[in-house]
């Protein structure tokens, strides 16, 4: 087990599909070092027609997250973007997390998925089991 543990939450966690959407991804990092501090940074990948920047495509970038004291949290956002090509499906969302010690060499590199589901409201709720003699 390393010493930094990355989440990320997206808002909102679901789109509709074709239309111009923007999704704020929170990046958050909690050290469990009792004593180092840390420089970190992250590669941010995401698949078409998703993007990093509106009205654009943009399929990868780098954010610098900061210095994680220890035994703390810190917390990022990014935005993406979804355009009206976009439709139903499950996209996916790569984050490498780059964890830098005080010598700048890298201590941890982390990877992290997540998923953005697009569909139209009848596909993304979930339906009651229906008996079929109905």
């Amino acid at each position: 087990m390393g010493n930094i543990e990355v989440r990320v939450r997206l808002e909102p966690p679901s789109i509709r599909p074709n239309i111009d959407r923007e999704v704020a991804m929170s990046i958050e990092l909690e050290s469990k070092s009792e004593s180092e501090p840390y420089w970190c940074e992250c590669d941010v990948e995401v698949e078409p027609p998703l993007s990093l920047a509106p009205h654009k495509d943009l399929e990868s970038g780098r954010k610098r997250l900061g210095i994680i004291k220890p035994k703390s949290g810190l917390s990022q956002r990014i935005n993406i973007y979804a355009d009206i090509t976009s439709f139903p499906n499950n996209y996916t969302i790569k984050l490498i997390t780059y964890v830098y010690d005080a010598d700048g060499a890298i201590s941890e590199r982390l990877e992290t998925l997540s998923e953005l589901r697009c569909g139209d409201e009848s596909t993304m709720q979930v339906s009651e089991p229906r008996d079929s003699n109905d």
